[in-house]
């Protein structure tokens, strides 16, 4: 956290917040068994290699954590490992996966990331409410012992998030992901529609979510040009969308190279062809490997960084230091 601003000692900590967030986020982007597991292995053999006071130890640690939520969206969600499926999907028996090569698990992808890019885009929004629904409480909580009228203006942002979520879920009810929030968690939200606004978004709109949007009002308390930063709130939820983006991205590249090697090379029948290939195929897993530690890694902590903690967190902190103790450069 410190990366960012030390926190105050009147705000909330939110090492915990950034530190459940961004590992999810990052695992949710690779989104592999395959990769996920050799993220695992790096942060477990780095980590104990490692002193626990370097940098390099924590950013291995959280490395691993976020492989664990890679393995396990990867193997239980998204059926894939190494950018390769388990099974063929439904209706594409010619798509090249474990099946091809005899390998049968025993598991059914529940989303599949090329096919199902309405669902990986919904959930990223479900992702932005929950995660910038989460700042708002904690910016809440921090002005409520110091400034009311702030703390309801948080509150009022809170409302309008929400509006704006039930109004996107709404929206994108033809999404499986999206029709089943809609109907089940949100099944109790009123239905009551506003057809009268149906040309904007070709379908009717929930009167609720508009009058929960109109919450921003309370954000007037905090500022006079609240009101209009509601567009400023929904460009931070359609932010999340590069969770999909990335996540679809990589599973694409790395499905193309795997494609193109293994259909052209390797089960060519030929020695030189097989060697050349398995050459290839290692180098081709390596670079989508580190594209997507590294672009994974960057914008799990952007979302943090730049989206959520606007929301709420002030910083400017000055770190705890006993007396007697000396920084390294006064050793």
């Amino acid at each position: 956290i410190h990366l960012y601003s030390t926190p105050s000692y009147r705000e909330l900590d939110p090492t915990l917040f950034l530190f459940i967030a961004a590992p999810f986020f990052f695992g949710f982007m690779i989104g592999d068994a395959g990769y996920g597991a050799i993220f695992i292995a790096m942060g477990l053999v780095a980590s104990s290699r490692i002193k626990r006071e370097s940098i390099w130890w924590r950013i291995f640690f959280v490395t691993a954590i976020g492989g664990v939520w890679a393995f396990l969206l990867g193997f239980f969600v998204f059926g894939e490992a190494f950018g390769m499926p388990f099974h063929p999907a439904l209706g594409h028996p010619e798509e090249l996966s474990f099946e091809s090569f005899g390998i049968y698990v025993p598991l059914d992808a529940l989303i599949h990331k090329g096919l199902d890019i309405k669902d990986m885009m919904y959930l990223s929004l479900l992702f932005a409410a929950l995660h910038l629904g989460a700042g708002y409480v904690f910016g809440f909580v921090n002005e409520l012992g110091h400034n009311k009228r702030y703390a309801l203006a948080k509150l009022g942002w809170f409302l309008c998030l929400f509006g704006l979520f039930t109004l996107l879920t709404s929206i994108l009810s033809w999404s499986p992901v999206a029709h089943w929030v809609w109907n089940v968690p949100l099944g109790w939200f009123p239905r009551t529609l506003e057809r009268n606004l149906s040309g904007f978004v070709g379908q009717p709109i929930p009167l609720v979510s508009l009058l929960l949007i109109f919450g921003c009002l309370l954000g007037l308390t905090e500022s006079i040009i609240a009101p209009i930063e509601v567009a400023s709130l929904l460009a931070n939820v359609m932010s999340y969308t590069r969770l999909a983006g990335l996540g679809i991205g990589k599973a694409a590249i790395a499905s193309a190279f795997n494609t193109i090697i293994l259909e052209g090379l390797i089960r060519s029948g030929q020695i030189g062809f097989l060697i050349l290939g398995v050459v290839f195929l290692v180098l081709a897993q390596l670079l989508v490997f580190l594209l997507g530690w590294i672009s994974a890694g960057i914008q799990a902590l952007r979302l943090n960084y730049v989206e959520a903690f606007i929301k709420f967190f002030k910083g400017n902190g000055t770190p705890f230091r006993p007396f007697g103790a000396r920084t390294t450069s006064e050793v």
